[in-house]
């Protein structure tokens, strides 16, 4: 049953107003909506990416509590944004919601793609970048080629 999780996760249900939201980790075509609603905030979105598993629930709340409250006015901005974009919902749907339902669905999103993003996406980027690195540094230190090679001539 474990293999069978992996390949098809449940499905994240929440039910805001009667209706189910079948909630699913941010796709390509989602990111660049995203990264706009959450770039005012990104830098300590990151820093709570890469640290949480660190962290016990009371420390991260903490984290949190402290982004939400110490940037209220962006921070909140950016929530509501980021929701209508992970939810796949009109941002005036957002907006229409009780600040509970709010907070719910904010939760349950950042439980479907932290996770995702940290442990998946996050690292299979550094190692892209990690790839690309040793790339350009063996491009940088090989050999320059030879007229022969080029097929040039010195005239």
């Amino acid at each position: 049953m474990e293999t069978l999780e992996k390949i098809t996760p449940a499905p994240n249900i929440l039910v805001i107003d009667g209706e189910d939201l079948e909630l699913t980790t941010i796709r390509t075509l989602e990111l660049p909506r995203l990264l706009k609603a959450i770039k005012p905030i990104f830098a300590d979105i990151k820093e709570l990416l890469l640290t949480y598993k660190t962290l016990d629930n009371a420390q991260l709340e903490q984290r949190i509590l402290t982004l939400v409250l110490d940037k209220a006015d962006v921070a909140v901005e950016c929530i509501i944004a980021a929701c209508a974009v992970g939810a796949r919902k009109p941002r005036s749907w957002v907006d229409a919601l009780e600040l509970d339902d709010l907070i719910r669905l904010f939760g349950k999103l950042l439980e479907v793609n932290g996770d995702f993003l940290a442990r998946k996406v996050l690292p299979m980027f550094a190692q892209v970048i990690e790839g690309m690195t040793e790339t350009v540094a063996g491009l940088k230190s090989s050999t320059p080629l030879s007229e022969q090679d080029t097929g040039s001539t010195k005239s």
